[in-house]
């Protein structure tokens, strides 16, 4: 299987995009970084990458006045990834939300164009129908994490003199009704951990629910930060999935918690 080309990356639909680093970007100061789409081969983009990395002219960036949202997206979240200002997970999960609600129904609009009205009715449709994936309604919760990444694209145009005004400040964010979480009470945590008692998963239930632990947690929970004697448990790490695709496994990712809480 030949080894894929530098600098391209699967766009989880099929498909291949590029991303080159060409000088500076003009709006920003900082690195351009060019991204393109709709390849349909790995080594299509490869070939495409090499021939902008290799001219002698320099891929144009998108005039002010023209720029789509798609653009504006573009160049915050590679900004992002050349920054390295937020954590992996974080930019993982913006460029999923920005691919799977945003592009598909706001990608091609002009960036000036786009006004609160524009957003609230973007909100209205996800509530309605959802992304373009499944079509099921959206909760609140998930529309606003779609709003993140718009948020950072938005804030980059104000601050380089793109928008006058980011138009997302003005957009009311989803509510959601006001519900009850539902526990287990005492005693029906008791009949099951009546229940499971001679399965050997038992410690570990039994540990979950007395100490509160997340199953982030508990993944990556090793003997060393164990204290028996001691009846202590440092937790020190916690275990997220990063990449996850409809039936491939995600990968496990430790991360420091700066909270070393003993359980």
């Amino acid at each position: 299987m030949p080894a894929r080309p530098e600098g391209v990356y699967a766009d989880g639909k099929g498909g291949w995009y590029l991303k080159a680093t060409l000088g500076r970007d003009p709006l920003t100061g900082k690195r351009s970084q060019v991204t393109r789409r709709g390849f349909r081969t790995a080594a299509e983009a490869g070939r495409a990458r090499q021939e902008l990395l290799s001219g002698d002219r320099r891929t144009p960036r998108p005039s002010a006045v023209g720029m789509t949202l798609d653009e504006l997206l573009d160049l915050y979240l590679d900004g992002l990834d050349a920054d390295e200002r937020l954590s992996v997970k974080t930019r993982f999960d913006y460029r999923k939300n920005a691919e799977a609600y945003v592009r598909p129904l706001l990608g091609d609009r002009r960036v000036r164009d786009i006004i609160p009205e524009t957003l609230l009715e973007w909100q209205r449709r996800l509530a309605k129908g959802g992304g373009v994936k499944t079509g099921k309604p959206l909760a609140p919760n998930t529309i606003r994490l779609a709003r993140a990444p718009l948020a950072g694209a938005f804030k980059l145009a104000v601050s380089t003199g793109l928008l006058a005004v980011n138009p997302l400040g003005s957009t009311p964010r989803p509510t959601r009704k006001r519900a009850v979480p539902r526990h287990w009470s005492p005693e029906e945590a008791r009949a099951f951990l009546g229940f499971m008692e001679a399965d050997r998963t038992f410690p570990i239930w039994a540990f979950l629910m007395s100490a509160g632990l997340r199953i982030g947690e508990l993944v990556v929970l090793r003997w060393p930060n164990v204290d028996l004697d001691g009846r202590v448990v440092r937790v020190v790490e916690f275990a997220s999935t990063i990449g996850y695709e409809g039936g491939a496994v995600g990968r496990q990712e430790p991360r420091r918690d700066p909270h070393h809480r003993p359980r």
